[in-house]
């Protein structure tokens, strides 16, 4: 398998790691840094439905999801926050889940990631 060309990863984002903290209730609530801790990062950005999820209110609410491809490691975790700007639109997506181990195969890297409406 091949990586990506650079015709392919025409999006570029910045992520910024989640720093695990408690709220009131002991729920986790991540904060993030006022800066990227890596910026201009290549990809595509692939928009891939809408899903509905109940909330922690037992709410219904509805995610855009997407998955990004890299031709490198870009080393996120779950609930790192990724910035992406498309057409004068910023765009903050959250990431879901672990990243595969994809280290050594030759090929791109795919996240998934969601944002909310």
């Amino acid at each position: 398998m091949m990586t990506p060309s650079a015709m392919v990863l025409i999006n570029c984002i910045d992520i910024y790691p989640a720093v695990g903290s408690q709220d009131a209730v002991y729920g986790y609530a991540p904060s993030y840094a006022q800066t990227p801790s890596q910026k201009g990062i290549a990809c595509s950005v692939q928009y891939t439905g809408v899903q509905e999820v109940v909330t922690e209110l037992d709410r219904i609410t509805q995610v855009d999801t997407y998955t990004i491809i890299f031709g490198i490691n870009p080393g996120v975790k779950p609930r790192d926050k990724i910035v992406w700007t498309e057409g004068g639109i910023t765009r903050t997506l959250v990431v879901q889940g672990n990243p595969p181990s994809e280290a050594g195969r030759g090929g791109p890297w795919t996240i998934r990631c969601i944002e909310k409406i």
